[in-house]
């Protein structure tokens, strides 16, 4: 019997079906700008249109002529002037909320947290079943425990909807990071940029 997946697979990456490209452009702008050109990201519909429909048809366009290209899809975000723009407010932009005036800042999710505090102390988080040194944005799901993945947002993935990841601070991440076991095991370690910086005693 023929694959069903090979037909849908052909239907959402023709060039004239619109809405495939249009939604993995968007949902990459968001992962680097910070906010979607359509918000919510899961919402493209026509009563919700982009806040620059111009430039979303023109990335889409040029995603669906590079073949789907993702490598290039990310170069043309990340060389942008818009996402080189200084974070810092100005009087002009300080209410600009989606005019990519500026750039807006973003919480660390929570996998590129836990790799970015393994990479400052040069500890190294073990996951069940996973090889060692594979870091937490490369896990292939979300079923190996971790609390600090857990109590940072990362998503259950019960759903498909980018909106259960969870981004909100609160005190049991403050807590984690003051006081559990983890946390001083991974800052006692003496081969870690925090150790060497601590340790410094050029002024």
């Amino acid at each position: 019997a023929e694959d069903p997946r090979a037909h849908l697979a052909a239907w959402m990456t023709a060039p004239d079906n619109p809405f495939f490209a249009k939604a993995l452009v968007n949902r990459y702008w968001k992962h680097f700008l910070g906010r979607g050109l359509i918000e919510p990201e899961d919402d493209l519909r026509v009563t919700n249109p982009p806040s620059n429909p111009a430039l979303l048809d023109n990335l889409s366009q040029a995603f669906v002529a590079s073949g789907y290209d993702l490598k290039q899809l990310i170069r043309t975000i990340t060389l942008s002037k818009t996402y080189m723009l200084d974070s810092q407010p100005r009087s002009a932009n300080i209410g600009d909320e989606r005019s990519y005036s500026r750039f807006y800042p973003k919480r660390m999710q929570a996998e590129v947290l836990l790799d970015s505090v393994d990479l400052i102390t040069g500890s190294e988080s073990r996951f069940a079943g996973m090889p060692a040194g594979v870091r937490a944005v490369a896990l292939p799901d979300t079923a190996f425990e971790s609390y600090f993945l857990q109590v940072f947002g990362q998503p259950t993935a019960s759903t498909v909807c980018e909106c259960e990841r969870n981004q909100d601070a609160n005190l049991a991440q403050s807590l984690h990071l003051l006081n559990s076991e983890e946390m001083q095991t991974k800052l006692a370690g003496d081969t870690g940029r925090a150790a060497k910086l601590a340790a410094d005693t050029v002024p």
